[in-house]
């Protein structure tokens, strides 16, 4: 593939994903967030599995006994987990912010699990990148007195379940890890959004204030507008393109998708949502994204999988 097409396929995603989050807040406004998240994965799940089965021809592929717990484990942590208090987040959070956060969290989470885990060893450098991550966290949502524009009790807690949600994800990641080795990311990727997606979607007809009378579908047209270029764009066209960079790539150099995102999303959020960003937050902000750089710039190469991934 000439390298002009992977630089496209990289500008592809980062576009993408950096509008994902404002179609999202154009979702979640109008529907119950649970609710929008576990029909947009179910959806998103099936469309998966059905392109895998239909391109690749393997109908009868199915995951082992074995491995069933830890792929619903981690499908609680990637999707219930993550998606239920990040969508819940986005009717408080601004969505430029929010994206801000989770793209610059994920890498300095990702790191600090691989140093509990073991699998790296602290350097300097690491403690540079959490260091510079923390103070970005201060400068960003630092809190102060109603009248001088801090941040109010209700927004808060939006933050705390960005962090949340940014956590399980980056928990979720690694627990999925081994599995990746031995499946086919699309069939991986299928069976996680269909069981995760399911969780969301009960839990949000039997707990969730108005998600029954919104199952019916009665959400307006930006709210479908949004759920439609997030299952379509965001999930399909995005991780598909996403697995090729992946394969030519690696994992590092294609992740550095996580230092554009955040900069798309803050624009499409003051264009689209009129939401402002102070100069104190325009430091955070840069703050939180070198600390992501620098976290990603320590990891260890990772060898290419070539097992069940590629197949």
């Amino acid at each position: 593939m000439p390298l002009t097409t992977r630089h496209l396929l990289f500008a592809a995603i980062c576009l993408i994903w950096g509008t994902t989050w404002a179609a999202t807040k154009l979702g979640v406004e109008a529907v119950p967030p649970m609710l929008f998240a576990g029909t947009r994965f179910l959806a998103a799940g099936a469309l998966l599995l059905v392109w895998h089965w239909a391109l690749r021809h393997r109908r009868g592929e199915v995951v082992l006994v074995r491995d069933l717990p830890r792929l619903a484990v981690s499908a609680v942590f990637l999707i219930p987990l993550t998606y239920a208090p990040l969508y819940w987040a986005l009717r408080i959070v601004p969505s430029g912010l929010a994206a801000v956060l989770n793209s610059a969290l994920t890498p300095l989470m990702m790191l600090l699990l691989a140093i509990l885990g073991r699998e790296e060893r602290f350097a300097p450098r690491q403690g540079t990148a959490i260091a510079a991550g923390i103070l970005g966290l201060v400068l960003l949502f630092r809190p102060g007195p109603p009248a001088a524009g801090g941040t109010d009790p209700l927004e808060g807690l939006g933050i705390a379940a960005v962090v949340a949600a940014t956590f399980a994800s980056c928990a979720g990641s690694v627990l999925t890890r081994p599995l990746l080795v031995r499946y086919p990311t699309v069939l991986l990727s299928a069976l996680t959004y269909l069981a995760g997606g399911a969780m969301l979607l009960l839990v949000s007809l039997a707990f969730e204030p108005g998600a029954r009378a919104a199952a019916a579908g009665a959400w307006g047209l930006s709210a479908w507008f949004g759920w439609l270029y997030i299952v379509i764009f965001g999930t399909l066209i995005g991780y598909t393109f996403y697995f090729i960079l992946l394969r030519d790539w690696g994992p590092s150099r294609a992740a550095t998708y996580a230092f554009v995102c955040p900069v798309i999303a803050v624009v499409v959020g003051i264009f689209a949502f009129a939401e402002s960003v102070s100069a104190s937050e325009v430091v955070g902000i840069a703050l939180m994204l070198t600390a992501a750089a620098l976290a990603l710039g320590v990891r260890p190469p990772v060898p290419r999988l070539r097992a069940a991934r590629e197949r």
